[in-house]
């Protein structure tokens, strides 16, 4: 199951075992859930084979974090150059 509303997501945020770094923020942020588990997951790895479906986590820095309108801001910049998460 993909979370889509935001209080949900707040809750699968809260039972991830790893923190996920800019993921957190991010507008492409996919996160999918079992009853055992939850799974960070790149929205673009949908469309640029440059981003890991799903990255290694904490993503700390990534050429295509988008700031998500709801999320805060982090604390540091959060875009390098080159692209994909690591």
């Amino acid at each position: 199951m993909e979370a889509t509303d935001p209080q949900e997501k707040a809750k699968l945020l809260a039972r991830l075992t790893a923190e996920p770094g800019l993921c957190r923020t991010c507008l492409h942020l996919r996160l999918l859930a079992t009853p055992r588990s939850v799974f960070v997951r790149c929205g673009l790895a949908d469309t640029d084979p440059a981003f890991p479906k799903y990255p290694p986590l904490p993503v700390e820095a990534c050429g295509g974090w988008s700031p998500h309108p709801l999320a805060p801001s982090p604390a540091t910049p959060p875009v390098l150059p080159g692209r994909g998460g690591t």
